[in-house]
């Protein structure tokens, strides 16, 4: 396990305030760590699919990918997002290198309790060759979470569940979700608590009695997967101070 190789998922609005934080992830490579961004979209996707008169649809937090829909997310993911990620990363004088996932996931076709999502794969491999050398030139590397498979095929991948994968096949210590809610929420005497740490089990069973819904459950699902393979914290963060998830003073610290 690299202890100095960090994984950080980032997606929904935090791709807007990302610049905020770069600062102090600047300050962190200046210290020897490594970084690997891999980022979603899917805000921005369901913007332009509005826009194309597509309705977005999903079945427990998978996006329903068509053949239109897979256009709309190559576009967004490779073009738009990736290519703002990058300037960002330029901006504070960090090295950085932009790969489309298809270059690094390989992928099946995914069903869901039988459910044909179209376009959407499931990570069965991943190629982590060429962004070990990256790394080992102090490359900042961002991906997208696209994949493809032995046919060709291209497929729309769940951004966490592609972190997951990647960090995995990484052997990072640190995977970090950043994310448009400040960590796991349960409602308590009536209000919401955001919940500090939480172990595997804990969160296996909160996902089995439905206390989890929505994009919450591939993030969970994700985070269980990846601390028993290996990666020994999954945190899930929500916040404007990156240096607070950093410590673990906010957010959801997932652990075995």
């Amino acid at each position: 396990m690299d202890k100095n190789l960090v994984l950080i998922k980032i997606g929904g609005n935090v791709l807007n305030k990302f610049s905020l934080f770069l600062s102090f992830i600047k300050d962190l490579y200046d210290k020897g760590y490594d970084f690997v961004f891999l980022h979603g979209g899917g805000n921005e996707i369901n913007y332009w699919m509005e826009r194309f008169g597509l309705e977005p649809k999903f079945v427990k937090g998978r996006r329903v990918t068509d053949e239109n829909t897979l256009k709309i997310v190559e576009m967004v993911l490779s073009g738009e997002i990736q290519g703002r990620v990058i300037s960002e990363i330029k901006k504070v004088g960090l090295k950085v290198v932009g790969l489309n996932g298809k270059s690094i996931f390989n992928c099946r076709k995914l069903f869901i309790d039988g459910i044909d999502l179209g376009y959407v794969g499931e990570v069965v491999g991943v190629e982590v060759s060429a962004i070990e050398k990256l790394l080992e030139e102090r490359y900042i590397i961002v991906t997208t979470s696209l994949g493809i498979d032995e046919q060709g095929n291209s497929y729309n991948v769940n951004a966490d569940s592609a972190a997951l994968a990647l960090g995995v096949h990484l052997k990072v210590e640190r995977l970090i979700f950043c994310t448009d809610v400040p960590g796991i929420i349960l409602k308590q005497n009536g209000e919401e608590v955001v919940l500090n740490k939480l172990s595997v089990e804990e969160a296996k069973r909160l996902i089995e009695i439905g206390e989890v819904f929505g994009g919450m459950i591939p993030k969970l699902e994700s985070a269980i997967v990846a601390i028993e393979n290996g990666v020994k914290t999954v945190q899930i963060w929500g916040g404007l101070d990156f240096s607070k998830a950093w410590n673990m003073e906010e957010g959801t610290l997932i652990y075995k």
